[in-house]
């Protein structure tokens, strides 16, 4: 489900996730580590597929607004 950009992003080790996270003061298993990874980025693979639609949409709508208007007579 990850996006290309996202899948040869360089990831880091679990144990700097964990260090990351635990600063909080907060303890996580290995595998919640994992979990809360995983879904940060699949929110970071949504983010990126909005913007791009968006971004795809605005394009669209500048062509649009720039071709020209033929008048029927």
């Amino acid at each position: 489900m990850f996006q290309p950009y996202l899948k040869n992003m360089e990831k880091l080790p679990l144990k700097k996730y964990k260090t990351i996270l635990e600063k909080g003061g907060l303890e996580y298993t290995d595998n919640e580590v994992l979990s809360i990874v995983e879904f940060l980025y699949l929110i970071a693979d949504l983010d990126y597929e909005i913007y791009s639609k968006r971004q795809q949409r605005e394009l669209e709508f500048s062509k649009l607004k720039e071709t020209p208007k033929t008048v029927e007579q």
